[in-house]
């Protein structure tokens, strides 16, 4: 079973002003949501009267959402502010947001992960600036029916790598893949140069377990690997399966 550490799990205080007379309430690592209803607005900040980023159709548009933080306006109506790979990061009307059950500290370490280093290339770039390169190439995955136009972005410390169907498919591109080989770079609370011991009192014993390459997953389409090298953490990948 593993184990949870109350430093990570809990939720964190950041009082920050959204709006007049409203305070957010960040969590330390995001949650999975559901939109319920059809022509939802994503705004700047949680109010009515704050610009109108984007707009859902339904839920099926909306995708995946990860909630990163909550507050309430000056009525006293919830909003939750959330990132997606539809239109970014803003605010939703909490009446239209279903929080997920929580599926376990590997899969909200993973989703830390897609919030912290960007759940598309737009996002990604928005956080760390341009990439110090960039490449692309395109392939088909046959027995999915689909071609691929991948993105591989490297910045200083880390790499990321954004697919999108070559159809249009999904509207863009979506996180792939990072990988971190930095000393300190964090994934949800773990860190490159932590040890084995350290590792496993936050995630636990790893489901596959080699000399140098211990994995992770979340029983449903991520993973996270971990280099091991002299006890310690050497480096770190996060992994979705798209398309599959």
């Amino acid at each position: 079973m593993k184990r949870w550490i109350p430093l990570i799990a809990l939720l964190c205080l950041a009082l920050l002003p959204a709006c007049a007379g409203a305070l957010e309430l960040a969590y330390q690592q995001p949650k999975e949501a559901d939109l319920s209803g059809t022509n939802v607005n994503l705004r700047s900040a949680p109010s009515t009267g704050a610009q109108t980023l984007g707009r859902f159709a339904d839920r099926a548009d909306a995708g995946e959402l990860l909630v990163l933080a909550e507050s309430k306006d000056e009525s006293g109506n919830l909003w939750y502010r959330v990132i997606g790979a539809r239109h970014g990061e803003g605010w939703v009307f909490g009446k239209y947001v279903s929080i997920l059950p929580d599926a376990g500290f590997t899969a909200a370490v993973c989703r830390r992960v897609r919030a912290d280093y960007g759940v598309t290339s737009a996002l990604a770039k928005a956080r760390f600036g341009e990439p110090a390169r960039t490449d692309a190439r395109t392939f088909a995955i046959r027995e999915f029916n689909v071609t691929v136009n991948e993105t591989r972005c490297s910045w200083p410390g880390h790499e990321a790598v954004f697919w999108a169907r070559a159809d249009g498919g999904y509207g863009g591109d979506r996180l792939r893949l990072v990988r971190v080989t930095k000393t300190g770079a964090d994934f949800g609370g773990v860190a490159v140069g932590m040890t084995t011991d350290e590792l496993v009192a936050i995630l636990g014993e790893p489901e596959e377990k080699g000399p140098d390459m211990w994995l992770y997953t979340d029983g449903r389409v991520d993973s996270l690997s971990f280099g091991i090298r002299g006890g310690r953490v050497a480096s770190m990948e996060y992994a979705r399966a798209l398309f599959e």
